[in-house]
């Protein structure tokens, strides 16, 4: 079960897991996404794991990150 920090009636605020690769490709992995703000408009899935692990790292040396929102009656 997903821990959220916050949640509003349809959301659930969450932080980045190692574990959580699956739902780090089906963002970062989609062009419609990435074209603004990746210079050649996509990720690798090598740069989609390092962008995974920055945001990781962010967290834990500075309390802060991109957090991952997921509707709760799907949770994604």
């Amino acid at each position: 079960m997903r821990e959220y920090f916050l949640k509003t009636e349809r959301l659930g605020f969450s932080i980045w897991h190692s574990d959580d690769v699956k739902y780090a490709n089906s963002l970062w992995g989609d062009e419609n996404v990435t074209k603004f703000n990746v210079a050649n408009g996509k990720m690798s899935v090598e740069e989609v794991q390092n962008r995974l692990d920055r945001e990781i790292d962010m967290y834990r040396q500075h309390n802060i990150q991109y957090w991952p929102v997921f509707l709760l009656q799907t949770n994604m």
